[in-house]
């Protein structure tokens, strides 16, 4: 269980993707009781992951943007 104490460290969506990988090892009782994360939080990140990010298109094209102008652009 040594991952999943460094994966504690490291955000909520990293902690769910190893407790996803040690569930065919482990009962996902017992990763959420170690973990001391709530089931339906465990699935509410869950279901998050596996969503479409719904911005990408315009992620890409700002990104494209950004790249054209030498990364300069007022955060302001």
């Amino acid at each position: 269980m040594a991952c999943l104490n460094e994966a504690m460290g490291k955000g909520r969506k990293t902690l769910v993707l190893v407790i996803a990988k040690l569930r065919k090892k482990y009962t996902l009782k017992a990763l959420l009781n170690y973990t001391k994360l709530a089931k339906s939080t465990y699935y509410d990140a869950l279901k998050k992951l596996s969503r479409e990010d719904k911005y990408k298109g315009l992620k890409t094209l700002i990104h494209n943007i950004c790249n054209k102008n030498h990364g300069c652009i007022n955060r302001e």
